[in-house]
C-alpha cells in the first residue's frame, strides 16, 4: 500500500483519481487512513505497485498530484500486512 497526505479540500481526491487513471493505474483499493489538520492522508493498492509508485512519486507527487494552490505533501513508505 502506498499512502500520500493531501490538502483536504474539494476536488482533491478526484485529481488523485485522475492522475493515476491517465497513467493506467488498475487501482484496487483506496482508503482514507488518517487526518492531520487539514490533511488527508489516504492509501492506494493496485495489481502493478511499481506504477503507482512511480506515478505517485515523491519527487514529482506535487506537480503531479495538485492543481494550483494544493499540493501533496509526502509519500510515506508503504506497509505490509503481516498474515
Amino acid at each position: 500500500m502506498v499512502v500520500i497526505e493531501l490538502e483536504n479540500r474539494p476536488g482533491t481526491g478526484a485529481e488523485v483519481m485522475r492522475k493515476l487513471a491517465d497513467a493506467g493505474v488498475d487501482l484496487r483499493v483506496a482508503v482514507p487512513v488518517g487526518m492531520n489538520g487539514d490533511r488527508l492522508q489516504v492509501g492506494f493498492w493496485a495489481t502493478d505497485a511499481g506504477l503507482l509508485r512511480r506515478t505517485l512519486a515523491p519527487e514529482d507527487c506535487v506537480a503531479r498530484l495538485a492543481a494550483p494552490g494544493a499540493r501533496a505533501t509526502s509519500i510515506l513508505e508503504p506497509f505490509r500486512a503481516v498474515a
